[in-house]
C-alpha cells in the first residue's frame, strides 16, 4: 500500500473506530476526536456574515458561527463522536498565525484543521512566505502529536481589493495542494469546490459592501462544512485538481519551445490515469507521463514553435468518475527570440563546449562627450589564439581594448555559468550575455538573459558573478 493511502486512511479509520465505539463502549470511555479548525475571519464567521449566528462577542462567535459548529453537527449526526472548536481570528496573516497556534494547540486535540492565508494576499505577502508559514505550523502540530489537515482558501469576490481575478489564490491552492501531497497529509479544498458552484458569488456569498475579501453566507458556510465532512468521513466528491505549473499562468515571453508540464493531484480514490489529456490551445496533443495513482506529471515538449499566445487546458478524472476539465495556464512566446549565436563585427560567441558557440554577447556605449555619442561596440574574438571563453570590445579603435569579457562554465561546482567583465572606461554601456541554449529551449528572458550597466563618466567596476546563469541543465544549440 502506497504511502498516501495508508495517509488518507488513517483519518478516516480513526472517525469509524469512534464511530463503533459509540456502540460498543460505555460513554466515559468512547473515543472523542478533538478538532482544532485554525484560520482568520473565514473560520470565525461573524454575524455580518453569517445571518444564521446571533453572537455578540467572538467567544460566543467561536461557538455559534462560521463552519467549524456546522461540521460538528453533521459528524455528530453521522455518529462520530466529535468537538470542532473554532479558533478562528478575523484579520490574521500567517505570520501572525504561526506565533498564536502554540497557544491553540496547547488546548489539546487530535487533528488540526488549517485554514489560513487570504488576508496574505490582501497585505501583498508572497505566496512563498504564506507557504512557509503553513509548513511551519503543519510541523508545529506534528511535534505536538496533532494530524494536519491542509485546506485551501476560498476564490475572493469580483469586487476584492487585491486579486480579483483570483490568480495568485490559485497559486497558493496549487501550492498547498503541492504541500498537503509531500506532506503525506489530507487535503479539504474548498477552492476547487467552491470555484466550479454555479451562481456562487450571489447565492453563497455575503452581500456586504466594502469587503475587500469576500466572506461565505450562512449558506456558503453549510456549503464549506459539507466539504470539510466529505473529507473526514471518506466521501470522494472532488475531481483531480491541478498542482504545479510550468510555465505559470500569466508568464510572458518565453522562447518558442517551452516545455509544458502540469501536475495534477487526486486526494480521494485516485486518479484514472488513462483519462488524462493535455490540450495546447483547444488541440489535444501526445505528453509524456509520470507519477502514480494520487499524482501525475505530464509533460509535452513541442517539436516545433508554439504560436504566439498558449493555453493549455488539461482533462482529467478519478475512479469516481469526477471529473476536471479546465484551463490551467495562459502564457505568451515572445516574437523575435534569441536565435543560435552568429558571430560579426559586434557580436562575440563564447563556447561552452569546443565551438557550440553558446553565449552571445553585444555592447552598446553611449558618452555625452564630444556633443554626445553611441554606437555598438567592436568585437574582438580571442578564438583565433585559442582562446573560446572570453572576447574583447572596443569603441573606437580595434587596436584599443576597452572591455574584456569571460563565460565560465562553473556546474560542475555550483551548478552555475560564471560571468567576469574586466572594463577599461568610463564611458557608458549596456553589456548583454544571452545564453542561447536556454533561449531556445523556452526559458523566460530573466532566466537567458544577463546585463551588465555602467552610467556614462563613471569608471566601470571590475565584475565577478558566479551565479550569473542557473542553465546548466540545457544542452547546447
Amino acid at each position: 500500500m502506497s504511502s498516501k493511502l495508508r495517509m488518507s486512511s488513517r483519518l478516516s479509520c480513526g472517525i469509524v473506530v469512534a464511530w463503533l465505539a459509540s456502540f460498543i463502549l460505555p460513554a466515559a470511555a468512547a473515543a472523542r476526536i478533538r478538532y482544532l479548525a485554525f484560520g482568520d475571519s473565514i473560520t470565525v464567521g461573524y454575524p455580518r456574515h453569517d445571518e444564521d449566528c446571533p453572537c455578540e462577542d467572538l467567544s460566543e462567535c467561536q461557538q455559534l458561527c462560521g463552519y467549524p459548529h456546522r461540521l460538528q453537527n453533521l459528524l455528530n449526526a453521522a455518529g462520530v463522536d466529535a468537538g470542532v472548536l473554532n479558533r478562528g481570528l478575523g484579520g490574521e496573516k500567517t505570520p501572525e498565525g504561526l506565533t498564536r497556534l502554540d497557544e491553540v494547540l496547547a488546548e489539546g486535540g487530535h487533528v488540526l484543521l488549517l485554514m489560513e492565508g487570504t488576508n496574505d494576499i490582501s497585505r501583498n505577502i508572497s505566496p512563498e512566505t504564506t507557504l512557509y508559514n503553513l509548513a511551519e505550523m503543519g510541523r508545529k502540530a506534528m511535534l505536538r502529536g496533532f494530524e494536519t489537515v491542509h485546506v485551501t482558501l476560498i476564490p475572493r469576490i469580483p469586487e476584492a481589493t487585491v486579486d480579483r481575478e483570483n490568480v495568485v489564490s490559485a497559486d497558493i491552492a496549487q501550492r498547498i495542494r503541492d504541500l498537503a501531497f509531500w506532506t503525506d497529509r489530507q487535503l479539504v479544498d474548498p477552492f476547487e469546490v467552491f470555484s466550479t458552484t454555479p451562481d456562487l458569488f450571489e447565492d453563497f456569498y455575503a452581500d456586504l459592501s466594502g469587503d475587500p475579501v469576500g466572506h461565505p453566507n450562512a449558506r456558503g458556510f453549510d456549503l464549506l462544512a459539507e466539504i470539510f465532512f466529505n473529507v473526514l468521513t471518506n466521501v470522494d466528491t472532488v475531481p483531480p485538481v491541478v498542482g504545479s505549473v510550468t510555465p505559470a499562468n500569466g508568464a510572458v515571453d518565453l522562447g518558442p519551445l517551452a516545455p509544458v508540464q502540469v501536475r495534477i493531484y487526486d486526494f480521494g480514490v485516485g486518479l484514472d490515469l488513462s483519462h488524462s489529456i493535455l490540450m495546447i490551445n483547444d488541440e489535444v496533443v501526445e505528453f509524456s507521463a509520470s507519477g502514480g495513482t494520487h499524482s501525475q506529471d505530464l509533460i509535452f515538449q513541442p517539436q516545433s514553435p508554439h504560436p504566439l499566445e498558449v493555453a493549455v487546458r488539461v482533462r482529467s478524472r478519478d475512479h469516481r468518475f469526477n471529473t476536471m476539465n479546465r484551463e490551467v495556464s495562459r502564457f505568451t512566446v515572445e516574437d523575435d527570440p534569441p536565435g543560435p549565436c552568429v558571430p560579426d563585427e559586434t557580436t562575440l560567441c563564447i563556447d561552452r563546449a569546443v565551438g557550440d558557440q553558446r553565449f552571445r554577447i553585444t555592447l552598446h556605449w553611449h558618452t555625452a562627450q564630444d556633443g554626445g555619442q553611441e554606437g555598438d561596440a567592436q568585437a574582438i574574438p580571442l578564438a583565433p589564439i585559442g582562446l573560446r571563453r572570453g572576447g574583447l570590445f572596443s569603441f573606437f579603435d580595434p587596436d584599443n581594448p576597452e572591455i574584456l569579457v569571460k563565460v565560465l562554465d562553473g556546474c560542475g561546482i555550483n551548478n552555475k555559468f560564471w560571468v567576469f567583465v574586466a572594463p577599461t572606461t568610463n564611458l557608458g554601456y549596456e553589456l548583454k550575455i544571452v545564453d542561447t541554449a536556454a533561449a531556445l529551449q523556452g526559458r523566460s528572458r530573466s532566466e537567458f538573459e544577463f546585463i551588465v550597466v555602467n552610467p556614462d563618466g563613471l569608471d566601470a567596476p571590475p565584475l565577478s558573478e558566479t551565479a550569473a546563469f542557473s542553465t546548466c541543465e540545457f544542452e547546447s544549440p
